[in-house]
């Protein structure tokens, strides 16, 4: 008897995959880490109690965590390590954080103090104090060109815009009743509020200070706009839907039903999809955006708050096997393709570009491709699939059968 006559392996090679992360604060003094590719979580990190509020800064190394309580803190994670690596003591009853574009400064809105902690993050210290004028800030938003800042006050109406040079109020602007949410555009022409009470949107022009608004669902919570600056979803809690917004036209072109009240949301960084916090469910809405429907519910341990999302490359080794099998007076050329993956889940395998051929979907990170020809090249292409069946391609090869 001869098994395995020989074995002739091409190559192995290592493939840097760029994904992203989405970080989720949660009633468990934790945040999760979900991996977008396979929709799963795949790690929490330990931080101070009551996180409401997560920011990531530019450059993805690190997320700070807002503990909305009166001894205010700020748990600064290490991304690549996925640990909590300090805390900050800022203002009573944080609500809010969020980076400057250049990543040299956070800025901590504080509800009860009525002003904002502004952080140094490369001494991860407090270096200054801006006072507002208005009443319970709760959100923030920076202007893509890193000069102002825009913080909604939900007990005066008004949003309080911050001069970040002079690290100063400079004026506030009305809108809507109970403002709870702002995000403003790519490009910097317009500032997005949220009015719970009015259950409208107003968009203030950045340049001139003019307020137009647009009727959304009852009572919506957040604001999220698209990376590449056309849509706006705003999530309408009682109304349990989210509202899609024309940017362009400033016109809700559609509304998406979600399974509970929905109160924050985000985007993926590549825009595709648009992640929901549901209140009071130990779950996140995943929305595919070209289809403008919930597609997959992400199961969680704890009911989530907020979520902020990263990019992290990977690297995947790929390798090719080319085996002669002989067994008794028969054989075959078996290819043997392995993988590694920064995460479990299952995947496909095609044997065309086009996605196609399928091979075989397996768990596993290895497959046998049976009955394969002498002086045949074959292409592997490997795709990861979510729990909502996306695919992602996170690696491919070629395997010459000699």
């Amino acid at each position: 008897m001869k098994y395995l006559l020989f074995f002739l392996i091409l190559f192995s090679t290592n493939i840097s995959l760029q994904a992203e992360q989405a970080y989720v604060p949660n009633d468990n003094n934790s945040v999760f880490v979900i991996d977008t590719v396979f929709e799963t979580t795949t790690s929490t990190i330990q931080v101070e109690s009551n996180p409401s509020a997560i920011a990531i800064s530019p450059d993805g190394n690190k997320a700070y965590v807002v503990s909305n309580n009166s001894d205010g803190k700020v748990s600064v994670i290490d991304v690549a390590s996925a640990k909590m690596i300090n805390t900050i003591t800022v203002g009573q009853f944080p609500r809010a954080v969020a980076f400057t574009p250049d990543g040299t400064k956070a800025y901590v809105v504080n509800s009860s103090d009525n002003n904002i902690s502004v952080i140094d993050v490369a001494s991860e210290a407090v270096t200054t104090t801006i006072s507002l004028s208005t009443v319970t800030p709760n959100s923030i938003a920076f202007t893509p060109d890193g000069t102002a800042a825009y913080v909604t006050c939900q007990n005066s109406n008004r949003v309080s815009v911050i001069n970040v040079a002079t690290e100063l109020e400079t004026k506030t602007i009305l809108v809507g009743s109970i403002p709870l949410s702002v995000a403003i555009t790519p490009d910097g022409t317009f500032a997005f509020v949220v009015n719970q009470f009015s259950s409208n949107v107003s968009v203030i022009t950045i340049a001139t200070d003019a307020v137009s608004s647009i009727n959304v669902g009852i009572a919506p919570q957040a604001v999220a706009i698209t990376p590449d600056g056309t849509t706006a979803y705003v999530t309408n809690y009682i109304g349990q839907s989210v509202s899609v917004i024309d940017v362009a036209s400033k016109l809700v072109t559609n509304t998406i039903p979600t399974s509970s009240r929905p109160t924050a949301i985000a985007f993926t960084l590549d825009g595709t999809h648009a992640y929901v916090v549901q209140f009071n469910t130990q779950n996140i809405a995943v929305i595919d955006v070209a289809l403008e429907n919930v597609i997959n519910t992400i199961p969680l341990a704890s009911s989530p708050n907020s979520i902020a999302f990263t990019s992290f490359s990977s690297q995947i080794i790929i390798s090719g096997i080319c085996r002669n099998n002989e067994f008794l007076s028969q054989s075959e050329l078996i290819n043997i393709i392995t993988w590694s993956s920064p995460a479990t889940g299952i995947f496909r395998v095609y044997r065309d570009v086009n996605l196609s051929v399928l091979v075989t979907e397996t768990t596993s990170n290895q497959i046998e491709d049976h009955n394969r020809r002498s002086g045949e090249s074959y292409q592997y292409f490997i795709v990861a699939v979510s729990d909502s069946g996306t695919e992602t391609l996170i690696a491919q090869t070629t395997v010459h059968c000699p």
